[in-house]
């Protein structure tokens, strides 16, 4: 029987991907040498192979590989971040963003779709997904003035605790970093803050992407 070909335009590759149609799986992920220097030398090569092994695993039924140092060092990342009074008007936009999306039942942020962690889990999920590293922000928030929100700051962190159980959206989030030569493996928490940061401006200024049900 033919097979069923799919090419994946998230890869960034001209690489096609057969698919039994018996079984609707890809073959299992190619012994990719990721980690070597020649790789680690040269980001943009090494974040697309890292790329190629991770939707290779998605499309193999499997979870991507993310270190357990560097699931809790975003976590610790993050939560500094909403706790700060440093950040705390970009926080309050942030979540103003999040209940601005939530209004619309297609959008992750609604609560209303089949995903288990939707809502303020997804606002975060989909910041870490999204980030660009090389993404320079256009608003800054620190001259800003506060709407007075009362934030809550303990919602935040369950749902962050729960947004860095997503593997994919952290595999996506390492791969951003490895693109300007921040690997899992050398991420501190200081290293991490300000690119959390730009991940939750950036969310703010996507903050009607999607809101349109038909975007032709």
């Amino acid at each position: 029987m033919a097979h069923l070909t799919v090419r994946l335009h998230a890869l960034r590759t001209s690489e096609t991907i057969s698919m039994e149609p018996s079984t609707g799986k890809a073959p299992g992920p190619k012994n990719l040498e990721i980690e070597g220097s020649q790789l680690t030398d040269r980001p943009v090569h090494y974040a697309r192979a890292k790329e190629d092994a991770m939707y290779r695993s998605i499309l193999s039924g499997e979870k991507p590989t993310v270190e357990d140092d560097f699931s809790a060092t975003v976590k610790s990342a993050m939560e500094s971040v909403v706790s700060s009074d440093e950040n705390s008007i970009l926080v309050e936009k942030f979540y103003l963003a999040y209940k601005f999306r939530s209004q619309f039942p297609w959008l992750i942020e609604s609560g209303k779709l089949p995903e288990e962690d939707s809502g303020l889990t997804g606002a975060f999920r989909y910041a870490l997904s999204s980030y660009v590293a090389a993404y320079e922000p256009k608003k800054h928030f620190e001259n800003e003035i506060s709407e007075g929100l009362s934030l809550p700051v303990d919602l935040l962190k369950e749902s962050i605790s729960r947004a860095i159980d997503d593997r994919v959206a952290l595999a996506q989030f390492s791969n951003a970093l490895a693109r300007q030569s921040l690997y899992a493996k050398d991420a501190e928490v200081d290293s991490l803050v300000p690119h959390i940061r730009r991940a939750l401006v950036r969310y703010c200024e996507r903050r009607e992407s999607g809101t349109t049900p038909d975007p032709w």
